[in-house]
C-alpha cells in the first residue's frame, strides 16, 4: 500500500533549484494497493519543519500544517555498505 500526495509547491521547488519537493499529505483516501514488483524507487516523506518565526505566521502555519518534503533514497548509505546475511552465512559454513 502507498500514499500518493500532493504536486510539490512550485515556488519553493523553484526557489530551491529543484531540490526541496514539498508536498501536502491528501489522507488515506489517497491510500492505493499496488503490486510490489511496480516498485522501481523508495523515499521517504519527513515532515516540513517550520522555522519559530514561520510558526508565527498562521498563514503560514496552516499552509504548511500537513507538508512534507521527499528524501530521496533513504538508508541508501546503511544499505549499500551492508552485506547479505544469507550470504555471509554460507560463506562462513563453507570455510568451516
Amino acid at each position: 500500500m502507498v500514499s500518493r500526495y500532493s504536486e510539490p509547491d512550485e515556488d519553493l521547488l523553484k526557489e530551491s533549484y529543484d531540490t526541496l519537493r514539498v508536498v501536502s499529505y491528501e489522507g488515506t483516501e489517497a491510500l492505493h494497493v499496488i503490486d510490489a514488483k511496480s516498485i522501481c524507487s523508495v523515499v521517504a516523506m519527513f515532515p516540513f519543519i517550520l522555522s519559530s518565526s514561520e510558526k508565527q505566521n498562521p498563514i503560514i502555519r496552516e499552509e504548511c500544517a500537513s507538508c512534507f518534503f521527499v528524501g530521496e533514497k533513504p538508508f541508501l548509505d546503511f544499505t549499500s555498505s551492508t552485506t547479505d546475511p544469507d550470504n555471509e552465512a554460507q560463506s562462513d559454513e563453507e570455510s568451516e
